[in-house]
């Protein structure tokens, strides 16, 4: 799977009960975990080991407490040792939507050839990209050229994550009277 098919999973709220998703950065997977959990609702739940949260995605309750949540698992050692586990995991989810985080996890390795429908690569964006989110998430101001939007995100090693906080401390000090964000 690609990120333009799951971009229109999440739009037609057609979503799949399982996702892996693999790649450096961390900010767009978490991104697209807000998005997905904002799509079907229910609570946001994560964890660092599946058997965590494996009650509420297999069981069924009868006070309906357990459905509709979104279960993240981040880079959970023990699901990659279980191979048993990778082929039946989708049928086995009977309540929520699990989302299983890996950020080193190489397309060589059997778990991701068998989990590959339900995979999703998350790389750094490039350059241009990134310099149109940047000036994006300013608008109409001029609070910051093109220049200086390319300027952030190599300083920023492309990382979203970083570049969210630095937009935010930029908007922040713009906020202040007589403030130059360029004469810091």
């Amino acid at each position: 799977m690609n990120l333009v098919q799951l971009q229109s999973q999440i739009k037609s709220k057609s979503l799949s009960n399982l996702y892996l998703f693999t790649g450096e950065d961390l900010g767009l997977i978490n991104t697209y975990i807000d998005r997905i959990h904002a799509s079907y609702g229910g609570k946001l739940i994560r964890s660092e080991k599946l058997l965590d949260v494996w009650r509420g995605l297999t069981q069924r309750s009868i006070f309906g407490t357990q459905g509709n949540n979104v279960y993240v698992v981040r880079d959970d050692g023990d699901v990659k040792k279980q191979e048993k586990l990778w082929g039946d995991l989708v049928s086995r989810i009977s309540n929520g939507i699990l989302i299983l985080v890996y950020t080193d996890l190489s397309k060589n390795t059997k778990m991701y050839k068998t989990l590959s429908d339900y995979a999703v690569e998350f790389n750094h964006m490039t350059i241009p990209q990134l310099v149109n989110y940047i000036m994006k998430q300013f608008g109409d101001t001029s609070i910051i050229t093109r220049e200086h939007a390319e300027y952030l995100a190599n300083v920023c090693d492309r990382d979203l994550c970083r570049i969210d906080n630095e937009i935010a401390k930029i908007k922040l000090l713009e906020l202040e009277d007589g403030c130059d964000i360029y004469n810091i």
